[in-house]
């Protein structure tokens, strides 16, 4: 938990608190009127190190007033005498007059601690943010009614990635702790350790790269920080970074590594004593307990060769926790796993989710208790963590059931852990030998799993990308002979983009420029006066409902309504703006109906409803497809990309329409072919009579 205190901690309890951010670079500080929003997120697990992940986006620079409103107090604690000729204004309810900053020291402190004056900082003494390298970020909560602000420290990030962003004339900001200085490859920039000496320790490893990248090594007494490492472990490695070898040094140390500032640390999970209680969350789900850890494994895949502590630990009773493949521990497992053993025995904790109202304070392997409405205790630990801050303060925090031999990295940029595992398990009980490959990329994951059995040998192929995006083959070869199943899941909208699943004449779907940049679909709606309705059929749950519009004239009055309840839709102007809405359903529907009472006042676009209270991105239904030339929904339809056609196929036919004018040209029905134009090159038999092309001339003959 980083270092506050009690006052800080119960006024960020408290509902309506007033934040304040300080962002430090070079000799500026901004606060918080300049900052639009600031996410941050922290994720992993034991064994692993740990970088937490900063998004801030920050009203453009040149936008920033060139005065600040302070009190005498804070112009002494700036210390600003490096400026003093600097004027500054003397805000009182008698007087107007100018000072030095010289001549505010001068003042007495103690008589005029909150006397207001306005600081007017030069312009040429200012620094631009966006050429910052590194930014110090501080979270604040007001504990007076003086403006006086307590701060925490989260510490100082990197500038990893910057994006400005033209249409609010702001800037985005992409930051990682100091972590993000270890990806690099460790072939490309080795150390240089001696290690013929045979003398070199984890904690000698361990403080050449703290060296390398100039950071300060804070701790030094943890769980096989003295056993030697006979050879460079990754000279051959090519695709190791120093960031892959810190892992390995937190599965030696049996706990993790994390960075604050430029100090790295070897953490373990820590009490902290806090007591979260359920009246302080906004939601809060408990699920299964993991451990109590009584057994350590350290094992080599793909073979499965494995060694356990303690071995006097009766098998029926085992609860272990693993870690394969170390570099550092591989050749002799034997001298490390009891020290690991002594820091995991015992440890266990409630898989949980919660999302709070914020406290900004907690880190990554607190351990807490939570509290449940019925006063019932759970012991966890905190192992993913989100707060994000825009005009107020929300957090998240959850930890999930640990995989086997699964390590997981989470980030909203292109900087992602991959992790590949080979394994051969051959279970004799069962009579049954597996063979999988699997990797591993931030949320996404591909497998190559191979069973065979006495009866039958079956291999299953699968690109899994998304609970909406994932691919499946698979292939079963038995005496009965192959049987393949292909499977291709593109979508779970239980709403349809095509106009002919909506109730009522008055919807136009369109596509434009501003769609195709805004919307995630790239297609809207228009809205004429009326109702238009979908109606669902769905399973018993808690789902989400979303979509975008624009309302674009205030006289409006149009309402969204969901199974009977209804909201008005605000007047946007010409943006485009989310709604969001959960509701549980309890009849297996849900009916969706816009109305309106003005002729293209609305327009909307992503209209989406997914199972689950978190919003998803738009999809489309899985019954249909719409692409810039093809629609596929209760028919499939064919659009021209160089005439003035489009062709569609219903249950009922098949026709030809004009596009401008909407009238089919031809159709092709159970009781035969319409069409206005019909050219036959070589022959056509009609009724009896053949028409043909005999030698430049048409015959027509009776049959």
């Amino acid at each position: 938990m980083l270092k506050t205190t009690k006052t800080f901690k119960n006024k960020m309890k408290v509902y309506g608190k007033q934040l304040n951010i300080l962002l430090g670079f070079g000799q500026t500080k901004l606060d918080k009127t300049h900052v639009k929003k600031l996410d941050l997120s922290v994720n992993g697990d034991l064994f692993t190190s740990i970088m937490r992940q900063v998004d801030i986006e920050i009203e453009n620079y040149t936008t920033i007033d060139k005065s600040k409103i302070m009190t005498v107090k804070e112009v002494h604690e700036a210390q600003v005498r490096r400026i003093d000729r600097t004027q500054v204004k003397y805000l009182a309810e008698d007087q107007d007059k100018e000072y030095t900053v010289d001549d505010v020291h001068k003042m007495s402190v103690g008589k005029m601690d909150n006397t207001r004056i306005k600081f007017l900082i030069p312009h040429d003494k200012r620094e631009n943010i966006e050429n910052a390298s590194v930014i110090n970020i501080q979270i604040g909560v007001r504990t007076s009614e003086f403006d006086d602000y307590e701060y925490i420290d989260w510490g100082e990030f990197v500038v990893y990635d910057k994006e400005e962003k033209i249409d609010t004339r702001s800037l985005k900001l992409h930051l990682y702790d100091h972590m993000i200085d270890s990806h690099i490859k460790y072939t490309d920039s080795p150390l240089t350790l001696d290690y013929s000496t045979g003398d070199v320790t984890v904690l000698d490893l361990l403080r050449a790269i703290c060296n390398k990248f100039g950071w300060t090594l804070k701790t030094v007494d943890f769980a096989n920080a003295n056993k030697i490492i006979s050879e460079d472990k990754y000279a051959e490695l090519t695709d190791f970074t120093y960031r892959d070898i810190l892992d390995e040094i937190a599965a030696v140390a049996g706990g993790f590594i994390k960075i604050i500032n430029k100090d790295l640390y070897v953490a373990y999970p820590t009490e902290t004593g806090e007591i979260i209680d359920e009246n302080d969350l906004e939601k809060l789900t408990l699920g299964k307990k993991i451990g109590a850890y009584n057994t350590m494994v350290l094992g080599r895949s793909p073979q499965e060769d494995n060694i356990y502590y303690p071995s006097s630990a009766p098998a029926s009773g085992r609860v272990s926790i693993r870690i394969d493949n170390n570099q550092i521990m591989d050749r002799n497992r034997s001298d490390f796993i009891e020290e690991i053993y002594n820091h995991i025995n015992g440890l266990s904790y409630y898989v949980f989710d919660y999302k709070s109202f914020g406290f900004g304070y907690y880190e990554f392997g607190d351990i807490v208790t939570l509290k449940d409405l019925h006063e019932n205790e759970y012991k966890t630990i905190l192992f993913n963590i989100t707060v994000e801050i825009t005009s107020g303060i929300k957090e998240k925090a959850n930890t999930k059931e640990p995989k086997y031999s699964e390590t997981k990295y989470q980030y909203a940029t292109s900087i992602e852990k991959r992790v590949t595992n080979t394994e051969i398990i051959t279970n004799k009980q069962e009579g049954k030998i597996q063979e999988i490959i699997e990797e591993q990329t931030g949320a996404s994951s591909r497998m190559n799993l191979l069973e065979s059995t006495i009866n039958e040998t079956k291999r299953t192929i699968s690109d899994y990308q998304s609970e909406t995006d994932n691919k499946m083959a698979e292939f079963k070869e038995s005496l009965d002979g192959l049987n393949i199943n292909l499977k291709n899941n593109s979508g779970n909208n239980i709403f349809y983009y095509d106009t002919d699943f909506w109730n009522g004449d008055v919807l136009e779907s369109y596509i434009d420029t501003d769609t195709r940049k805004n919307t995630v679909s790239g297609m809207g709606y228009k809205l004429s006066i009326g109702s238009v309705s979908q109606d669902a059929t769905v399973k018993n749950d808690v789902y989400t409902i979303s979509f975008l519009y624009k309302n674009t004239n205030k006289l409006d009055n149009t309402t969204v309504e969901i199974n009977g309840i209804a909201e008005k839709l605000v007047y946007t102007g010409d943006e485009w703006k989310e709604y969001e809405k959960q509701i549980k359903v309890t009849d297996n529907r849900i009916i969706l109906t816009f109305t309106t009472d003005i002729n293209d006042a609305i327009e909307l676009a992503d209209v989406m409803g997914n199972i689950g209270v978190e919003k998803q991105a738009w999809s489309q239904n899985p019954n249909e497809t719409h692409t810039d030339t093809v629609d596929i929904g209760k028919g499939i339809q064919v659009n021209s990309s160089t005439s003035n056609t489009y062709t569609r196929m219903d249950a009922d036919g098949f026709r030809s329409f004009n596009s401008s004018t909407g009238e089919v040209t031809t159709e092709l029905t159970d009781k035969g072919t319409v069409t206005k134009e019909l050219q036959v090159t070589t022959k056509a038999e009609i009724t009896g009579l053949l028409f043909q092309e005999i030698e430049g001339q048409t015959w027509i003959s009776k049959l």
